[in-house]
């Protein structure tokens, strides 16, 4: 577990856990399905890997109990054996709120996931000794790592209703962050009665979604050894990259002028459980696309891109093989003279895997097709996006007077107006009312350069991955590289989603002491979209608006510098959010103001002028 303490141990860029629940869904009272109460208890065998979730973020219903305490996503885990993993933390994803409100280091059982009854009664006498359960589990992933002495467990429960802990694992050196490792334990004969039930649990830290695991492809059959860890199935594991170079959307305006250059072959990634050391593999790939144009949404169109298509690649076993399709969206089948299209673009994987009892008599009737498809979505519209609409974590900068820019590159050669900003600020932390000042600007020599807009705006934290639309006071030209980010004005992480199935973080900069960093830790890609429109936008691109640098002088100096006469409520800290002691003069053409402390270094000088927030860094020198 990451302490929260050390996010503020030195100002830098930074990446906090959400609570997942809020990000995926609209919290819902955690009832017992009414459909799970409908049902008998099943039969062998048992097989989910979360591939045919069907209610967004959660377990099947026709396989759990206890499942809305989990989280079913794609961005969890590192290298999952199939798509879509279940996290195991200290959120209750059932009300998206930590299991303890109250106690920060309080500690204890947290999620818990309950098979549904299963009939083990029915087991015949002579494979009594053959029932196994097997699943994959990992530590930490993308999330918070748990500590030394917190654990995940497997429980079974008896003939009498009583659980029994079967397995347990902590955290260690021994176990690697980005592997998922392979479990498989017999259920003794004494668990064999009409009411059998399973159910994994993590124990750690109740205060939020911290000390993570991650669970996948649970299989509970008879028929099976110790020393089975092969499966007829061949997965899907990763969701596929895009088709727009880094970017998921792009303006139709900008996209139309570039289609051929920008539009790629996307990626997909493999795994095998076969027993065969290589197996080969066909594929197919579709999209469906959606038009908006003059106000009117046209049906849905399905396009063939390729039908059975054999990379003559083979897939070896127990192996991640990312591959990289051999065509891609046919650009001239879209209408880029419309307002807007949405775009499905669909991987289908002819595996070879089967669900007929003649194919696969110990499997039937699972059917491992299931996750053998997967579907990415991408919008020409107005504007610019890298992630993929889902934030499984935040990130931002931590200290008061930091900033965080967010280049983006137009894919067009073409001057454009800035209209407005789209982010998704999730909740976090005390939710408590925040100001940032967002700013945009020029690229200098692949750094952020001049300011070319400023304005304060409010915080809204929303749920669900919802985005707040910012229309910005005044229109405002670019072209080419620009930068889109903040000034953050309170020491506390104010994050935005960070979406961890995609990576743009080179393209993410922050500025602690007066110099810009590039991002070289951080991987994702932040929920900020530039929203480009009409507009003149004169004067923007070129000249910039005033710096405060400017209209603050001199600057470096040695702790006396001069304000505007308009300028009030003065506020000066250092770059830990210390206040500094000052003297304040009004003179004739400008206010002198005169540190107490000269002492060399930088701090952060705010005011108000006409109705607006400033800030400005000044270079205190000997």
């Amino acid at each position: 577990m990451v302490s929260l303490a050390a996010w503020w141990a030195h100002a830098q860029l930074v990446q906090v856990p959400l609570a997942h629940g809020a990000q995926t869904f609209t919290a819902k009272k955690n009832n017992t399905s009414a459909k799970i109460q409908a049902l008998d208890a099943m039969k062998l065998p048992f097989w989910d890997d979360f591939s045919f979730t069907q209610e967004q973020g959660y377990p099947n219903d026709t396989l759990w109990v206890s499942r809305k305490k989990v989280w079913v996503s794609n961005g969890t885990a590192i290298n999952p054996p199939s798509i879509f993993t279940a996290a195991f933390d200290g959120i209750n994803d059932s009300t998206a709120k930590p299991y303890n409100l109250t106690e920060v280091l309080a500690r204890g059982f947290a999620d818990n996931l309950t098979s549904r009854p299963i009939r083990l009664d029915l087991v015949p006498a002579d494979q009594l000794e053959t029932v196994y359960l097997s699943f994959f589990y990992q530590v930490t992933g993308n999330g918070e790592a748990p500590d030394k002495d917190d654990n995940f467990s497997l429980w079974f429960k008896d003939v009498n209703g009583k659980w029994e802990n079967i397995f347990e694992v902590g955290n260690s050196l021994d176990l690697n962050p980005e592997i998922f490792y392979y479990k498989n334990i017999k259920v003794d004969p004494r668990f064999f009665h009409h009411d059998f039930q399973f159910k994994f649990q993590n124990f750690g830290r109740l205060s939020g979604p911290y000390d993570n695991w991650n669970l996948d492809y649970i299989y509970l059959n008879k028929r099976r050894t110790a020393n089975e860890i092969y499966f007829h199935d061949q997965t899907l594991a990763k969701p596929l990259t895009s088709i727009f170079k880094k970017y998921t959307s792009i303006p139709i305006k900008h996209y139309k002028d570039t289609a051929a250059s920008v539009t790629i072959a996307p990626k997909a990634t493999f795994y095998s459980l076969y027993i065969l050391p290589f197996q080969p593999f066909k594929y197919s790939t579709s999209f469906k696309s959606v038009t908006k144009k003059n106000g009117v949404t046209s049906p849905p169109q399905e396009f063939i891109v390729e039908a059975d298509k054999d990379p003559n690649i083979l897939i070896p076993h127990f192996k991640h093989l990312e591959v990289e399709l051999a065509k891609t969206l046919p650009f001239n089948s879209l209408d880029l003279t419309a307002d807007s299209i949405a775009i499905d673009f669909k991987l289908g994987f002819a595996s070879g895997d089967t669900n007929t009892v003649a194919e696969t008599p110990f499997y039937f009737p699972i059917d491992f097709t299931k996750n053998d498809t997967i579907h990415s979505y991408h919008i020409l519209a107005k504007h610019y996006a890298y992630d993929d609409g889902s934030a499984e974590y935040g990130a931002g900068v931590n200290k008061s007077g930091a900033e965080l820019a967010y280049l983006f590159d137009m894919f067009t050669k073409s001057r454009d107006t800035l209209v407005a900003v789209d982010i998704y600020f999730p909740e976090f932390g005390d939710n408590a009312n925040r100001t940032v000042i967002l700013k945009i600007w020029n690229n200098s020599s692949g750094l952020p350069g001049s300011i070319i807009h400023r304005q304060t705006l409010t915080v809204n934290r929303t749920r669900g991955n919802k985005l707040i639309h910012y229309k910005l006071s005044e229109p405002i030209g670019v072209r080419g590289k620009f930068f889109i980010g903040w000034e953050q004005t309170a020491d506390v992480v104010v994050p935005v989603g960070l979406d961890k199935n995609t990576n743009s973080g080179e393209a993410m900069y922050y500025n602690m002491t007066g110099t810009w960093e590039q991002n070289k830790t951080l991987i994702g890609s932040l929920m900020i979209h530039p929203i480009f429109g009409k507009g003149s936008g004169q004067g923007s691109e070129q000249t910039g608006i005033a710096d405060n640098k400017s209209i603050l002088f001199p600057n470096p100096n040695q702790g006396e510098f001069f304000l505007p006469n308009g300028a009030d409520h003065i506020s000066i800290t250092n770059m830990m959010g210390a206040p500094k002691a000052f003297e304040l003069e009004q003179k004739m053409e400008a206010q002198r103001i005169g540190l107490v402390d000269r002492m060399p270094g930088l701090v952060i000088v705010r005011w108000q002028e006409k109705g607006k927030i400033h800030s400005a860094r000044v270079l205190i020198r000997e």
